[in-house]
């Protein structure tokens, strides 16, 4: 006899954002729980079956606050600059039992002179250039304004944990 055990799965985002002067003095954090999107878990899905050579490991920022809804595709105003979306350090804490989460922990950090203005979103993406072909979002969120100056330094990280539910 067969017995069927049922394995439910949770995957969840969250995120924090700490802003900080030319002289490393804290000026402001943002730190939030969200939702993946489905365009993301799509892409899991196609990364999971070697159908997609494109891992997710670019954090970009936006200057617009649109509903971030699991039908979300990209950031509402990501300037094309190209200091506004970066590659990140990416690591991961595994639990062979599942007695613990796992974690994908994704960093960035915007320089001074990068991603400067106020920002009010976030999200992770699976290619360097915003719009390029195969890019899929996996996260995003929206926030109250991060006011970045130009000499200003913005270390950023997602992080998305799976684990049994």
């Amino acid at each position: 006899m067969v017995t069927k055990e049922k394995s439910p799965t949770g995957l969840r985002a969250s995120y924090i954002g700490v802003l900080t002067d030319k002289d490393g003095r804290v000026k402001q954090v943002v730190e939030k729980k969200n939702l993946v999107v489905d365009a993301g878990l799509d892409e899991l899905l196609n990364l999971a079956g070697g159908l997609s050579a494109n891992h997710f490991g670019f954090i970009a920022m936006g200057l617009s606050a649109p509903t971030v809804t699991y039908a979300s595709v990209a950031l509402g105003n990501e300037p094309g600059s190209g200091t506004f979306r970066k590659s990140t350090s990416n690591t991961i804490s595994q639990n062979a039992n599942n007695t613990t989460p796992a974690i994908l922990r994704l960093q960035t950090t915007f320089n001074a002179g990068e991603a400067t203005g106020g920002l009010t979103e976030s999200g992770i993406f699976n290619v360097s250039v915003k719009a390029a072909a195969g890019e899929a979002m996996l996260a995003a969120d929206t926030f109250a304004v991060i006011n970045k100056g130009a000499s200003d330094v913005l270390t950023w990280t997602w992080e998305i944990t799976l684990q049994r539910v």
